[in-house]
Protein backbone atom coordinates (compact mmCIF):
# COMPACT_ATOMS: atom_id res chain seq x y z
CA UNK A 1 0.00 0.00 0.00
CA UNK A 2 0.85 3.64 -0.06
CA UNK A 3 2.98 4.84 2.85
CA UNK A 4 4.24 8.26 1.72
CA UNK A 5 2.74 11.22 -0.12
CA UNK A 6 4.53 14.26 -1.48
CA UNK A 7 2.51 17.34 -2.29
CA UNK A 8 4.01 19.42 -5.08
CA UNK A 9 3.28 21.27 -8.32
CA UNK A 10 -0.32 22.51 -8.32
CA UNK A 11 -0.89 21.68 -4.65
CA UNK A 12 2.20 23.48 -3.37
CA UNK A 13 5.49 24.32 -5.05
CA UNK A 14 7.00 26.83 -2.61
CA UNK A 15 6.49 27.69 1.06
CA UNK A 16 5.26 31.22 0.37
CA UNK A 17 2.12 29.88 -1.35
CA UNK A 18 0.79 29.16 2.15
CA UNK A 19 0.90 32.89 2.89
CA UNK A 20 0.15 34.82 -0.31
CA UNK A 21 -1.71 34.12 -3.54
CA UNK A 22 0.56 32.93 -6.30
CA UNK A 23 0.42 35.58 -9.04
CA UNK A 24 1.01 32.91 -11.70
CA UNK A 25 -1.97 30.76 -10.71
CA UNK A 26 -5.52 31.30 -11.85
CA UNK A 27 -8.39 29.92 -9.87
CA UNK A 28 -6.54 28.35 -6.96
CA UNK A 29 -8.05 29.13 -3.57
CA UNK A 30 -6.60 31.86 -1.45
CA UNK A 31 -3.63 31.01 0.79
CA UNK A 32 -5.82 30.35 3.84
CA UNK A 33 -7.82 27.79 1.84
CA UNK A 34 -4.64 26.25 0.44
CA UNK A 35 -3.01 25.84 3.85
CA UNK A 36 -6.25 24.54 5.41
CA UNK A 37 -6.71 22.00 2.59
CA UNK A 38 -3.10 20.82 2.82
CA UNK A 39 -3.31 20.51 6.61
CA UNK A 40 -6.56 18.52 6.31
CA UNK A 41 -5.02 16.20 3.69
CA UNK A 42 -1.90 15.72 5.81
CA UNK A 43 -3.92 14.94 8.94
CA UNK A 44 -6.11 12.46 7.06
CA UNK A 45 -3.15 10.73 5.40
CA UNK A 46 -1.34 10.47 8.73
CA UNK A 47 -4.47 8.99 10.32
CA UNK A 48 -4.08 6.23 7.70
CA UNK A 49 -0.42 5.68 8.60
CA UNK A 50 1.10 7.69 5.74
CA UNK A 51 3.88 10.26 5.90
CA UNK A 52 3.20 13.47 3.98
CA UNK A 53 5.88 15.83 2.70
CA UNK A 54 5.58 19.28 1.15
CA UNK A 55 7.74 20.20 -1.81
CA UNK A 56 9.89 23.29 -1.65
CA UNK A 57 12.85 24.83 -3.42
CA UNK A 58 16.09 25.79 -1.71
CA UNK A 59 16.50 28.65 -1.39
CA UNK A 60 13.17 30.15 -2.44
CA UNK A 61 12.87 33.52 -0.79
CA UNK A 62 9.47 34.82 -1.78
CA UNK A 63 11.04 38.08 -2.93
CA UNK A 64 8.68 38.29 -5.91
CA UNK A 65 5.59 38.22 -3.67
CA UNK A 66 6.65 40.60 -0.91
CA UNK A 67 8.01 38.05 1.57
CA UNK A 68 11.72 38.68 1.11
CA UNK A 69 14.25 38.28 3.92
CA UNK A 70 15.44 41.32 5.91
CA UNK A 71 17.05 44.27 4.17
CA UNK A 72 20.63 43.63 3.15
CA UNK A 73 20.23 39.89 2.53
CA UNK A 74 19.24 40.72 -1.05
CA UNK A 75 20.87 43.56 -2.94
CA UNK A 76 21.19 44.80 -6.50
CA UNK A 77 24.49 45.53 -8.17
CA UNK A 78 25.18 46.10 -11.87
CA UNK A 79 21.68 44.96 -12.81
CA UNK A 80 21.96 41.65 -10.94
CA UNK A 81 20.14 40.54 -7.80
CA UNK A 82 22.51 39.10 -5.20
CA UNK A 83 21.78 36.88 -2.21
CA UNK A 84 24.25 37.54 0.61
CA UNK A 85 24.68 33.97 1.73
CA UNK A 86 27.04 35.01 4.54
CA UNK A 87 24.53 37.39 6.18
CA UNK A 88 23.40 35.86 9.54
CA UNK A 89 20.00 37.48 9.01
CA UNK A 90 19.38 35.02 6.16
CA UNK A 91 19.67 32.06 8.51
CA UNK A 92 17.49 33.55 11.23
CA UNK A 93 14.91 34.42 8.57
CA UNK A 94 15.04 30.91 7.08
CA UNK A 95 14.49 29.32 10.49
CA UNK A 96 11.62 31.70 11.28
CA UNK A 97 10.02 31.11 7.89
CA UNK A 98 9.97 27.34 8.29
CA UNK A 99 8.63 27.68 11.83
CA UNK A 100 5.69 29.54 10.27
CA UNK A 101 5.29 26.84 7.60
CA UNK A 102 5.13 24.17 10.32
CA UNK A 103 2.59 26.28 12.22
CA UNK A 104 0.41 26.43 9.08
CA UNK A 105 0.68 22.70 8.35
CA UNK A 106 1.52 21.00 11.65
CA UNK A 107 0.52 17.54 10.39
CA UNK A 108 3.10 17.42 7.62
CA UNK A 109 5.92 14.92 8.08
CA UNK A 110 8.53 17.22 6.61
CA UNK A 111 9.87 18.95 3.52
CA UNK A 112 11.17 17.64 0.21
CA UNK A 113 13.80 20.20 -0.67
CA UNK A 114 14.65 20.58 -4.35
CA UNK A 115 18.04 22.10 -5.03
CA UNK A 116 18.52 22.25 -8.77
CA UNK A 117 15.16 23.75 -9.72
CA UNK A 118 15.41 26.68 -7.33
CA UNK A 119 15.85 30.29 -8.39
CA UNK A 120 18.96 30.56 -6.24
CA UNK A 121 21.49 28.03 -7.46
CA UNK A 122 23.39 27.51 -4.20
CA UNK A 123 25.08 24.36 -5.48
CA UNK A 124 26.68 26.02 -8.52
CA UNK A 125 30.01 27.78 -8.71
CA UNK A 126 30.44 31.20 -10.29
CA UNK A 127 31.93 29.61 -13.44
CA UNK A 128 28.88 27.39 -14.06
CA UNK A 129 25.84 28.35 -16.09
CA UNK A 130 22.83 29.32 -14.04
CA UNK A 131 19.56 27.52 -14.39
CA UNK A 132 16.63 29.74 -15.53
CA UNK A 133 17.29 32.92 -13.56
CA UNK A 134 20.69 34.17 -14.67
CA UNK A 135 20.06 37.61 -13.14
CA UNK A 136 20.40 36.11 -9.64
CA UNK A 137 23.79 35.47 -8.10
CA UNK A 138 25.06 34.13 -4.79
CA UNK A 139 27.50 36.30 -2.85
CA UNK A 140 29.34 34.04 -0.43
CA UNK A 141 32.73 33.23 1.00
CA UNK A 142 31.74 29.54 0.91
CA UNK A 143 32.24 27.20 -2.05
CA UNK A 144 29.12 25.48 -3.45
CA UNK A 145 29.48 22.26 -1.45
CA UNK A 146 29.70 24.20 1.83
CA UNK A 147 26.71 26.36 0.84
CA UNK A 148 24.69 23.21 0.21
CA UNK A 149 25.77 21.76 3.54
CA UNK A 150 24.80 24.96 5.34
CA UNK A 151 21.31 25.01 3.82
CA UNK A 152 20.74 21.31 4.44
CA UNK A 153 21.98 21.45 8.03
CA UNK A 154 19.92 24.55 8.77
CA UNK A 155 16.79 23.01 7.30
CA UNK A 156 17.38 19.66 9.01
CA UNK A 157 17.87 21.32 12.40
CA UNK A 158 14.84 23.58 12.03
CA UNK A 159 12.58 20.71 11.01
CA UNK A 160 14.00 18.17 13.49
CA UNK A 161 13.35 20.53 16.41
CA UNK A 162 9.64 19.97 15.70
CA UNK A 163 9.90 16.27 14.86
CA UNK A 164 9.85 16.79 11.08
CA UNK A 165 12.13 15.27 8.46
CA UNK A 166 14.04 16.62 5.49
CA UNK A 167 14.26 14.85 2.14
CA UNK A 168 16.68 16.34 -0.38
CA UNK A 169 15.93 16.12 -4.08
CA UNK A 170 18.17 17.16 -6.93
CA UNK A 171 18.99 16.38 -10.53
CA UNK A 172 22.75 16.16 -10.20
Amino acid sequence: GINTLTFSADIIMDWWQLFVKDPDENGYPDPADRSRNIENWCAYAQSKGMDVYLWNHAIELGEDVGLAPPAGVLYRENGLLYLDFDDPNLWAWLDSTYQKVMDKVPSMSGIVLSLTEARWQIHRGSHEPFYEKNDRKIASSLPPDRRMAKVLNTMRNTLAARGKKLIVRGFF
